[in-house]
């Protein structure tokens, strides 16, 4: 009997260990916020919008406007807990071959992208709630150009005539933070130099 009880004391101890070691860890990955990425254009993800640029004539601010179109990513957490920190980058871009193979174009960074609609925070980590729906701008395109523009926070004078082909591009999209695991999304994006007749859709 005293063996039993010895032997009943050093597994309880044991199995004590072991959960000290893996409660909190699994409290955690139980817990931990997950996020959803969309690209659909009837959700939000293809907007047509007016700008405003200034005009200086006469000494006079002038209002001018012309139409846009910005491309997004739309972002929910569906967990309780908040993701914290969240950022979004383009972290590749490849180019359709004659083919229809996606090949790597020159492009090796990983650029922070816009969070849509939130000013001078528009590039600072943003906390994400859950059921609060938050937007990533991807890139906009303006009537009257025949070019695209990447919303990173910094356009190396490397890469300005890779923005300014035309072609089938996929680009990859990583959103990380501080306490979930990060994740990507793929977006086709077909463009001949159309603002408003491009086609994009989810890669």
């Amino acid at each position: 009997m005293e063996m039993n009880g010895l032997f009943n004391t050093i597994i309880g101890l044991i199995f004590g260990f072991i959960a000290a070691i893996y409660a909190e860890p699994l409290r955690i990955w139980l817990h931990s916020p997950i996020l959803t990425l969309l690209f659909e254009e009837n959700s939000g993800c293809k907007i047509f919008t007016k700008e405003k640029y200034i005009a200086k004539e006469l000494k006079e601010l002038t209002p001018n406007f012309y139409n846009a179109i910005y491309v997004r990513i739309k972002v929910t957490n569906t967990q309780t807990t908040i993701a914290k920190g969240c950022r979004a980058y383009l972290i590749s871009i490849d180019k359709s071959d004659d083919k229809g193979n996606f090949i790597p174009t020159i492009y090796n960074d990983s650029i922070q992208l816009s969070w849509s609609c939130q000013g001078d925070q528009s590039y600072e980590p943003l906390d994400l709630p859950r059921g609060v729906i938050q937007y990533i701008d991807i890139f906009s395109t303006k009537e009257g150009s025949n070019i695209y523009y990447p919303k990173i926070k910094f356009l190396p004078f490397r890469y300005e005539e890779l923005f300014r082909q035309k072609g089938s591009f996929r680009f990859t999209i990583l959103v990380a933070g501080e306490n979930f695991k990060p994740l990507k999304i793929k977006i086709i994006f077909n463009w001949t130099g159309n603002w408003n007749k491009f086609v994009i859709n989810s890669g």
